[in-house]
C-alpha cells in the first residue's frame, strides 16, 4: 500500500525544486508498477490531476518520456478513485470593462474587435485572439483604409485576455486563498507584421502602410491602380502601377505622385514632393472653411463674387488647384471634407513567425490618397488599461505573481460555495504562452490548472497601453481634463497620489493647466474653421483666468488674430496679434496676422510695417535657399511670391 500523502509531499517538494534523491528513486519505483491503484485514502487533502501533470512538468530531465506518460496514467487513477474536493473551471470573458482597455476606437466596429476564443484541444486549454481584421489579412480579403472611419490610433478596440476562474468548494472546511502564480513554461514573440493603412490628413499624394506587428516587413513591393473618389474598384489584374518598397519596420509612406502624373494630374501645382517638406504640399493642397470651396461642390463658383481680395485670391488657386486634378477633381469625399483618390491593390511582402520561419503574405487593400482638403477630421480620446499580471518575451521557466490592485489575491470560499473571478493577463508585444495557473491555499496547498497555451494580441503602435493602476489613474485624469471635465480629473489624480506616494504634484493645478490647454486648441478649431470668433475668444479668456501661469504659444495668438480678423472681428482679436508679437517678434506670421488686423481697423501706419517685415522674411527665405542651393519647388516658390504681391498691393 502507497500513502497518498507521501506522493503529495513528494509532488509539493518537486514543484518547488527541493526533490531529493530518495524523492526520485521512489518515483521511478512507483512509476515500474504496472496498474497498481493501491492507493491509501489518508487525510482530507488530496492532490488533483493537475498536481499529477507537475510532475512531468518539472522533472523531465530525471524521468524517461516512458516513466512519466505511465507515472501520470498510474497517479491519475489513483486520484480518480478519490473525491473531487475542489473543483477549478477556467472560461475568458471578452465583456470590455475600464480595465480592459488600452485605447479605445470611438465607435462600435466588430471588424477590428478584439475577442478571445478558449479551446480544449488534447487536454490543453488553447486560448487564442480573434478579429475579423486580422482573418481577412491571414485569407487575402481586401482592408480598407482604417481612415475612411479612423484617422488617429487607435487603429483596433483590443484588450488583454481576461481568465474567468470558477472555483467551487466540496470540502468541509472554508478555503483561503492567498496567492496565485502563473507558473511559465516559455514566453516566445509573435514577430508577423500586422499592416495597417491609417488615413493622414496632411498626407496628400500619399497613402501611409502601418506595421502593427512586431517584426521587420521584408521585400515589400505594391502594385495598384488610381480611381477617383466613390468610382468603382475591382481587384483584377492587371494594375498599372507598381513601387518596390524594400524593407522596413514600422511604417512607409507611399508616393504615388508618379502615378497621379501619369494618370493626367498635373503634380507640379502642388509644390514640393520632397518628404522632408510635405508640409509646403498640404499648405497648397489646404482650403480649410473656405465658402468658395462649398460653392464649387454646388458647381457655382465664381471669382467676381467675392468682394475681398484675399477670397478672390484663394478661389483662384483653388481653381487653379482643382483642375490641376485631371479627371480626379470628381472624386468628393463630403464625409472627409476632401478631394481625393483610391488607390486598389496588392501589398506583397516577407516576414518572419514566432517559428523563426519565413512566411510570404498578399495583404489585398484599398486606401484614399488625399488631393484637396477644406476641412478637419475629429479627434479622438483615449482610455487606458490595468493588468492584473504581466508576462515577459523570449524567456522560460518563470514565475509570475497575480496582483489585484497591487496587492495579492485573498479570496474566502466557504464549505459548499462557488468562487468567481477573473485574472487580466498581459504582456508588452503580441506573443505565445505555455503556463499552469498555480492557487495556493490554507497555509501553503494548491490547486493547479490544466497547462494553458495563450497567444496575446498587443498592436505595436499602442505598445506602451500595459500600465501600473496609478498610471492608469493619471491617463484617465489626463483624458477627463482634455475632454473639458476638471472636477472629474482632479478626483483620478487623487487616487493617483495615493496610489503611488513618489508622484508629487497639485492636483487641481495640473488638471487646471490640462483643461487650459484644450481650450486652447478647441479655440483655434472654432476660430479657424466654423468662424465662431466670441466663443473662442470666450475660450481664450477661460483658459488664462483657469491656470495663469499656462503659456499660450504665439503660433496660438496668430491664429486667433487671423481668422478672428478674416471673419470680420478684427477688433476684438487685435490684442491676440499683439500677444503673438510680443511672444515671438521674430515670427514673421504673427507680424502678418497683426497687419491684417491693423489694416482692417484702419492702423495703416502699423500694417504697412508688420506687412514689409512678413515681405522680407519671404525675401530671406527665396534668397537663403539659392545662396544654399536648395531651390524651391516651383509650386512653393509661386505660392510665396504671391503672398508677397499681395502684401505689397495691400502696402499700396
Amino acid at each position: 500500500m502507497i500513502s497518498l500523502n507521501k506522493l503529495k509531499d513528494i509532488v509539493n517538494r518537486i514543484f518547488l525544486r527541493q526533490q531529493t534523491e530518495d524523492d526520485l528513486v521512489f518515483l521511478q519505483n512507483y512509476s515500474a508498477i504496472s496498474g497498481n491503484k493501491n492507493v491509501s485514502q489518508q487525510g482530507n487533502d488530496n492532490i488533483n490531476i493537475g498536481q499529477a501533470r507537475d510532475v512531468s512538468f518539472n522533472i523531465t530531465q530525471h524521468l524517461t518520456p516512458e516513466n512519466i506518460q505511465e507515472l501520470i496514467s498510474l497517479a491519475s487513477n489513483s486520484i480518480l478513485s478519490s473525491q473531487d474536493d475542489i473543483a477549478l473551471s477556467i472560461s475568458v470573458s471578452n465583456d470590455f470593462t475600464e480595465d480592459a482597455l488600452i485605447r479605445n476606437i470611438p465607435f462600435d466596429n466588430q471588424e477590428r474587435t478584439l475577442n478571445y476564443q478558449i479551446d480544449e484541444i488534447e487536454q490543453q486549454l488553447e486560448i487564442i485572439p480573434q478579429m475579423e481584421y486580422l482573418s481577412k489579412l491571414a485569407n487575402n480579403i481586401p482592408i480598407c483604409d482604417l481612415g475612411l472611419v479612423l484617422d488617429v490610433p487607435p487603429y483596433f478596440k483590443w484588450q488583454f485576455p481576461n481568465l474567468d476562474l470558477r472555483i467551487v468548494n466540496n470540502t468541509n472546511k472554508t478555503i483561503y486563498i492567498t496567492d496565485i502564480f502563473l507558473e511559465v513554461e516559455k514566453s516566445v514573440l509573435d514577430p508577423y507584421p500586422v499592416l495597417v493603412i491609417p488615413g493622414e490628413e496632411v498626407n496628400v499624394l500619399h497613402f501611409l502602410i502601418v506595421n502593427d506587428g512586431w517584426g521587420e516587413v521584408q521585400n515589400a513591393s505594391v502594385k495598384f491602380n488610381l480611381v477617383p473618389w466613390g468610382h468603382p474598384i475591382s481587384f483584377t489584374e492587371p494594375y498599372k502601377h507598381k513601387i518596390h518598397i524594400g524593407n522596413f519596420l514600422y511604417q512607409y509612406n507611399v508616393d504615388v505622385s508618379d502615378a497621379l502624373r501619369k494618370s493626367g494630374v498635373n503634380i507640379e501645382a502642388f509644390g514640393t514632393q520632397n518628404l522632408d517638406e510635405i508640409a509646403n504640399g498640404y499648405i497648397n493642397a489646404c482650403f480649410p472653411g473656405m465658402p468658395f470651396v462649398e460653392n464649387s461642390l454646388n458647381g457655382d463658383i465664381d471669382i467676381n463674387n467675392y468682394s475681398e481680395d484675399w477670397l478672390k485670391d484663394g478661389a483662384k488657386r483653388f481653381l487653379m488647384m482643382l483642375e490641376a486634378l485631371g479627371e480626379f477633381k470628381n472624386g468628393v469625399n463630403i464625409k472627409r471634407n476632401l478631394y481625393s483618390a483610391i488607390a486598389y491593390g496588392e501589398i506583397s511582402f516577407t516576414g518572419t513567425t514566432h517559428e523563426q520561419k519565413l512566411k510570404a503574405s498578399i495583404v489585398k487593400f484599398f486606401a484614399e490618397v488625399p488631393l484637396l482638403i477644406f476641412g478637419q477630421y475629429g479627434d479622438g480620446y483615449y482610455s487606458s488599461f490595468q493588468y492584473s499580471a504581466k508576462l515577459d518575451i523570449d524567456r522560460e521557466n518563470y514565475k509570475v505573481l497575480v496582483q489585484s490592485l497591487g496587492s495579492s489575491v485573498s479570496q474566502f470560499i466557504k464549505t459548499g460555495e462557488i468562487d468567481r473571478f477573473n485574472i487580466r493577463v498581459g504582456a508588452l508585444k503580441s506573443s505565445l504562452h505555455n503556463f499552469i495557473l498555480k492557487l495556493i491555499y490554507n497555509n501553503g496547498q494548491f490547486l493547479l490548472s490544466p497547462p494553458i497555451s495563450l497567444k496575446i494580441f498587443v498592436p505595436r503602435s499602442e505598445a506602451n497601453g500595459a500600465i501600473s493602476l496609478d498610471t492608469l489613474r493619471l491617463e484617465q485624469g489626463q483624458n477627463l481634463a482634455e475632454q473639458g471635465d476638471l472636477d472629474g480629473a482632479i478626483l483620478k489624480f487623487q487616487e493617483a497620489l495615493r496610489l503611488n506616494s513618489s508622484l508629487n504634484f497639485d492636483p487641481r493645478a495640473k488638471a487646471s493647466q490640462i483643461v487650459s490647454s484644450s481650450l486652447v486648441y478647441k479655440a483655434r478649431h472654432l476660430v479657424r474653421d466654423y468662424g465662431k470668433v466670441d466663443e473662442a475668444l470666450a475660450a481664450f479668456t477661460e483658459a488664462e483666468h483657469l491656470c495663469p501661469s499656462l503659456q499660450i504659444s504665439a503660433q496660438s495668438w496668430s491664429a486667433l488674430c487671423w481668422h478672428g480678423s478674416l471673419h470680420g472681428y478684427a477688433g476684438k482679436v487685435l490684442y491676440a496679434g499683439d500677444k503673438a508679437v510680443e511672444i515671438d517678434p521674430e515670427c514673421s506670421h504673427s507680424r502678418d496676422s497683426r497687419g491684417l488686423a491693423r489694416a482692417l481697423t484702419g492702423n495703416i501706419l502699423g500694417a504697412i510695417e508688420d506687412f514689409q517685415a512678413h515681405i522680407q522674411w519671404i525675401d530671406n527665405t527665396l534668397d537663403k535657399n539659392v545662396e544654399n542651393n536648395e531651390p524651391l519647388s516651383e509650386g512653393r516658390r509661386t505660392f510665396l511670391m504671391e503672398v508677397k504681391l499681395r502684401r505689397q498691393n495691400w502696402i499700396q
